[in-house]
């Protein structure tokens, strides 16, 4: 499967930095339609975040990552609640597959870069929830790093393996 270039996402970031915040909640709710499972896991799962701003920096990079798949102009059929779970168990295993410490985000990350093969979305991703190795995003309650690194990733996992179906590529 192509992977989703650079540049667009880059324009879907532009664009919805431009957006109201009415233009932005009428654009959540398509999401809450077209993919309900989705949307409501995502909202459980950032529940869990303790900080207000690294919340609102997540809900943002969700609708990036959101907009981004619509590179493929393929629309997806509902994503179902056990794909959901099992891709949320399997991200989970794949963080306690490091058994002698704990990696931090970048590790957590690159390691899902050679999972999925979308090295664009996932540098976006990492640009946005670690920083640069020059300027660190340092979190007030470290936790919630951790919580927004592995809900990115299970977002990115079901959508590209969603994709997947439709274009006939190998699912993760």
């Amino acid at each position: 499967m192509e992977q989703i270039p650079k540049s667009f996402i880059e324009d879907q970031e532009y664009f919805l930095r431009k957006l109201s915040k009415e233009d932005k909640l009428y654009d959540l709710n398509k999401y809450f339609d077209e993919q309900p499972f989705l949307m409501d896991a995502v909202t459980e799962m950032f529940k869990e975040i303790k900080g207000n701003n690294i919340f609102i920096n997540c809900q943002h990079i969700v609708m990036v990552i959101l907009h981004s798949y619509k590179y493929y102009g393929i629309p997806m059929s509902v994503i179902k609640n056990d794909v959901i779970v099992d891709i949320h168990e399997r991200i989970g295993f794949m963080v306690l597959s490091y058994r002698d410490y704990v990696p931090s985000i970048l590790e957590l990350m690159q390691e899902m870069k050679t999972t999925i093969n979308q090295d664009d979305i996932i540098e976006y991703a990492i640009f946005n929830l670690y920083g640069t190795e020059d300027y660190q995003i340092f979190y007030k309650h470290e936790p919630d790093a951790y919580t927004a690194c592995c809900e990115i990733m299970v977002l990115i996992l079901l959508l590209n393996n969603e994709m997947k179906k439709y274009i006939g590529d190998e699912v993760n």
